[in-house]
């Protein structure tokens, strides 16, 4: 019997994640109960392809989302990548730490 601790990893798979996250997020979301209004976040959002764990959830799933990005030459990128759901795509420019730039303090 597989151990419950890596049940998840059977999923994996890969649309725009790097290490199978895309499928992992999609069973945990088939296990959960469905949100009328589902939001996502993701800090080091890059360009919104490259690694995006969220991506698909934007762009197939319907999802709302804040994506943060410390980069500022790849927020153009992130902008061209959702510039269909500007309405529904929040974009922060901002580096994410421990500290001065904390989640909590980034959503103040």
């Amino acid at each position: 019997m597989k151990d419950d601790s890596t049940y998840l990893l059977d999923f994996r798979k890969n649309k725009t994640s790097q290490f199978g996250e895309d499928g992992i997020i999609e069973k945990i979301l088939d296990i959960l109960p469905k949100e009328a209004n589902p939001w996502c976040v993701e800090f080091g959002a890059w360009d919104g392809l490259f690694c995006s764990n969220t991506n698909s959830l934007i762009t197939e799933e319907g999802f709302q989302a804040v994506l943060i990005e410390g980069d500022e030459k790849k927020i153009p990128d992130l902008e061209k990548t959702f510039e269909k759901f500007h309405d529904k795509v929040h974009l922060i420019h901002e580096w994410v730490d421990f500290d001065k730039n904390s989640i909590d303090k980034i959503f103040i």
